[in-house]
């Protein structure tokens, strides 16, 4: 009779974890009602997923799919009352990643990222405040803090119409020297922006702002 008891405890502890991943899954990774632009020219509209490799399985009354860089150029998803816009983009020479679109000015600078959430790329999400003492970096790369995962943008940007990007640093608290070091290199055309850099407490969360001074201010007309 134990034995049974036992058993069945087992049992509904194994179905308990199974339940709670698929619920955990659904929830941080769902459709979307979305609009997708593939590469040769054909408009989809129906509802979309990013898997956590950027790629995109999508599905409407006639047909499910998956997408990728290959097929897909473009992707709009209605999240809420939002529509956050995607495309790939190349990042140091590797496959191109799908990257949220945050700012793009034509032939002058973009501004791309990726929200991770639990160590994991979500695409869709917002980015939470953490204590930048706590942080640190796995064995994989990916930061973290308290022994527990990071919420955090992770921006992109190129200048002018060019297809690769490059990573500037998570919208998270970090040493200022390195936030510095960074932002006097890809901004080192515009003075203005070195300047207020070292008479400012600028940290990596006013990144979009400084995209939108560089647009205003430096980038060639």
């Amino acid at each position: 009779m134990k034995t049974n008891r036992t058993g069945t405890v087992i049992l509904f502890l194994i179905m308990a974890m199974i339940f709670s991943f698929s619920a955990r899954a659904q929830y941080g990774n769902p459709y979307h009602e979305a609009r997708l632009e593939l590469r040769n020219g054909e408009i989809l509209t129906g509802e979309a997923k990013i898997q956590s490799d950027g790629k995109v399985k999508f599905k409407d009354e006639d047909r499910k799919q998956a997408f990728n860089y290959r097929n897909l150029k473009n992707l709009q998803v209605y999240h809420e009352k939002d529509t956050i816009n995607f495309t790939y983009k190349i990042i140091a020479g590797k496959e191109p990643r799908l990257l949220r679109i945050i700012k793009e000015y034509d032939q002058r600078i973009n501004l791309y990222a990726i929200y991770i959430r639990n160590n994991q790329y979500y695409h869709i999400g917002e980015s939470t405040p953490v204590n930048p003492n706590m942080m640190m970096v796995n064995s994989n790369g990916v930061m973290t803090f308290g022994g527990g995962s990071l919420n955090a943008n992770e921006y992109y940007v190129n200048k002018g119409s060019g297809h690769e990007v490059i990573k500037l640093g998570y919208d998270i608290p970090i040493k200022k020297g390195k936030f510095r070091r960074v932002v006097n290199e890809f901004f080192q055309d515009c003075p203005e922006i070195i300047e207020q850099l070292e008479d400012s407490d600028y940290k990596y969360r006013d990144i979009p702002d400084l995209v939108e001074y560089y647009k205003d201010n430096c980038a060639s007309l």
